[in-house]
């Protein structure tokens, strides 16, 4: 066996072990993470995505680096807290941005493609960074080694900047507040929820779907109703052959208050990124999550009394 075939096997190695071993598998699991929640009714604002990718990636790294800590010592702590951490925040964040696109821009990929396409800018970043750092001592890097791998960091970082700025332009959406008003349920961990894994396999939000039925049921309705004219028919035949239907959770729209091209939600009040300009949400409360009774029996009625005390008035009157 030569020297250049030991080299070879050698490099070979450090590519499978940082493209695949480490990558692959590690930036999955960041994947799966998010794209678990993305069609929660409680993420209706695009930046959240960007947080829960974020954090996704924070903590896959805190585990991580306790592990290398507890193997050798806590000087590989502090060199990996400056460099692997914010890798893995790099990497995570990306996620999350992409499937803040995929969800409030439309692209529609499916659920494969949509993996595809959420895991090869993370891959690429991450495997380079590893494979840099994975390559033997007889590679001739000499002092190039980290100041490498902190270029792939700070490359990423740009990378992640110009992904963001694609969904810059998504308004803003108070989810504290909705939550408050009962239109979106609150977050739960996910040993609590049933349908932790098959969410994995829905293709779009419920809300979204809820929407497009009911405006082929309002299109079809329309059309019974003007089924005497034959040319108001036949345009309300074509509208229901070629639907426009909404294909995402934002609507494209020029603000008044700064005059840029934003996307406005199509089911909650949201706010301009740029300026603050407030949007009406729709009149309609079809898509809000279902609401707790409220309790009548402490509520006070116009003259003064409590509800159920005025009803046993009413009746007593009636029998009376």
């Amino acid at each position: 066996v030569t020297i250049a075939h030991i080299r070879r096997t050698t490099v070979l190695h450090a590519f499978v072990a940082a493209f695949f071993r480490a990558a692959f598998l590690e930036e999955t699991v960041k994947y799966l993470a998010v794209r678990r929640i993305l069609f929660k009714d409680y993420v209706v604002d695009s930046g959240s995505l960007f947080v829960y990718g974020l954090a996704s990636g924070a903590g896959f790294a805190t585990l991580e680096n306790v592990t290398f800590g507890l193997m050798n010592g806590f000087i590989t702590v502090f060199v990996r807290m400056v460099t692997s951490i914010p890798l893995h925040c790099c990497t995570g964040m990306m996620i999350g941005i992409y499937l803040g696109a995929r969800k409030f821009l439309g692209p529609g990929y499916g659920c494969c493609q949509d993996f595809l396409y959420a895991m090869v800018g993370p891959m690429i970043v991450h495997g380079t960074y590893d494979f840099i750092l994975m390559l033997p001592e007889s590679v001739p890097l000499g002092g190039l080694r980290f100041p490498g791998a902190f270029a792939v960091l700070m490359l990423g970082l740009v990378v992640c900047r110009i992904m963001w700025l694609r969904i810059d332009g998504i308004c803003i959406v108070h989810v504290k507040d909705m939550m408050q008003e009962g239109k979106v349920s609150h977050p739960r961990c996910c040993f609590n929820e049933c349908d932790c894994c098959s969410e994995l396999c829905v293709q779009q939000d419920p809300m979204l779907s809820e929407a497009q039925q009911q405006q082929l049921e309002q299109q079809q309705l329309e059309l019974h109703r003007n089924n005497s004219d034959v040319s108001s028919a036949s345009g309300s035949l074509r509208r229901i052959l070629f639907p426009e239907l909404p294909t995402c959770m934002t609507r494209e729209q020029r603000c008044p208050g700064c005059g840029n091209n934003v996307h406005v939600q199509l089911f909650f009040p949201s706010e301009c990124p740029y300026c603050g300009n407030a949007f009406p949400g729709p009149d309609n409360t079809q898509f809000a999550a279902p609401r707790e009774p409220p309790d009548v029996r402490g509520v006070q009625s116009e003259t003064g009394l409590p509800t159920h005390h005025r009803q046993q008035q009413q009746q007593q009157q009636q029998q009376q």
